[in-house]
């Protein structure tokens, strides 16, 4: 018996809905139920890791928090340190930002590893890795 065309358009078309609901959700399932290993990295690199919520992420050093068409592109690539602010071990304040989301086209790695910044406490520990020395700081406040 020979099937009717819109059988095979109904099917193409649960396929497709099926792939785009992966697509737009993988990031989110591997983020709380497959968290990355946060043990192999390079140590010579900048590099910020919060062992709790198993996030890794390369550090771009000196990106303009004030430009937005030099950071939105960097920031799909890791996390930013601000220019002009200072490094692990300096004086002064370091200033690190990154994403926690985007559009599902757009979403990566360094996207979706920072979902689960809510799930952090106070006292946990955030390591950041410069030059090769490892400097570790603790959650202090929430908002």
């Amino acid at each position: 018996m020979k099937r009717p065309l819109a059988y095979y358009i109904g099917s193409t078309f649960i396929l497709l809905s099926l792939s785009i609901f992966v697509f737009i959700f993988y990031p989110f399932v591997r983020a709380y139920i497959f968290p990355p290993s946060i043990t192999n990295f390079n140590k010579s690199e900048f590099t910020l890791i919060i062992p709790k919520i198993h996030a890794l992420g390369r550090v771009i050093e000196n990106v303009d928090p004030w430009n937005e068409g030099e950071y939105k592109e960097l920031l799909k690539k890791g996390i930013a340190h601000g220019k002009g602010f200072a490094y692990p071990g300096g004086k002064g304040p370091v200033f690190l930002f990154a994403h926690s989301t985007g559009t599902p086209w757009e979403i990566t790695h360094y996207n979706t590893m920072f979902l689960r910044l809510p799930d952090l406490k106070i006292n946990d520990k955030i390591q950041v890795w410069y030059k090769g020395k490892e400097y570790e700081y603790s959650v202090y406040r929430t908002e």
